[in-house]
């Protein structure tokens, strides 16, 4: 029985190692191809593992501790604060990581070739029939099939 635990804790062991190469390995590649937007995903994450452990830590200190005690006031707050202050940290990490993608995109979409369109032009013709009844025909002509599309986009 205990070889057959001592050998799960190995294989777990190894797994949890497997892991934690990956992700560094992950970090690394970002860290060369995208620098400031995986420095900012980091910190993204820490500011929430760090608000989430100080708010249970707050949520601890307010049932757990003596409130008349001479460093409550300090403890609790302070882990209040330390978790208002992940927030908002963990808020402008997420709109700087949003704004970059927004303006990779927009780079993209203006990096992109003019695409060829169909330009078609409309003539109308009043036509007065035999009889005295006005009449409208519309022709559609094809102008320009090789024209390419050069909006401003």
């Amino acid at each position: 029985m205990p070889i057959m635990l001592i050998i799960d804790l190995i294989i777990v062991a190894i797994m949890l190692a497997f892991c934690a190469l990956m992700i560094v390995v992950t970090f690394a590649i970002g860290l060369v191809t995208h620098p400031i937007r995986t420095l900012l995903a980091a910190f993204n994450i820490l500011s929430g593992i760090i608000g989430g452990i100080a708010l249970l830590l707050a949520v601890f200190t307010w049932f757990c501790y003596r409130h008349d005690a001479f460093d409550f006031n300090q403890v609790f707050w302070g882990f209040t604060i330390t978790t208002v202050i992940c927030i908002i940290v963990r808020i402008l990490t997420t709109w700087a990581i949003n704004r970059i993608a927004r303006r990779d995109r927009e780079a993209r979409i203006i990096a992109q070739p003019a695409r060829p369109v169909n330009r078609i032009t409309e003539v109308h013709y009043h036509i007065t029939m035999p009889d005295g009844r006005q009449t409208e025909r519309v022709e559609r002509k094809l102008v320009d099939a090789n024209v390419t599309d050069q909006r401003t986009r």
